[in-house]
């Protein structure tokens, strides 16, 4: 969460240079390897919010680690599979092989 102490501590400075982030959206440090759906892949490409916050993540310290976690991390974003908070559990009881 952007307003955690420590979040801020560790990570604000690799995000100052570049300004605050375009539409208000608060940026996730995340891996640099991600799986992605292909919905969630277009939604990058194409979605106006998702192509300037890319421009914007270019103006950064950490771009490849920044871009995707904060479209996955930022539901109101509607990147189709981002985290809303809620974990799946999807249990399999048989499986035949």
């Amino acid at each position: 969460m952007l307003s955690s102490p420590v979040f801020l501590r560790n990570f604000s400075p690799r995000w100052k240079e570049a300004g605050p982030p375009p539409f208000k959206i608060k940026p996730v440090k995340g891996a640099v390897h991600a799986v992605l759906s292909r919905a969630f892949v277009e939604f990058a490409l194409h979605n106006e919010k998702a192509v300037e916050f890319y421009n914007w993540t270019t103006q950064t310290k950490i771009p490849d680690k920044t871009f995707f976690a904060t479209l996955n991390h930022n539901p109101s974003l509607g990147a189709p599979g981002a985290y809303t908070g809620w974990f799946v559990v999807i249990r399999i009881s048989h499986v035949e092989v």
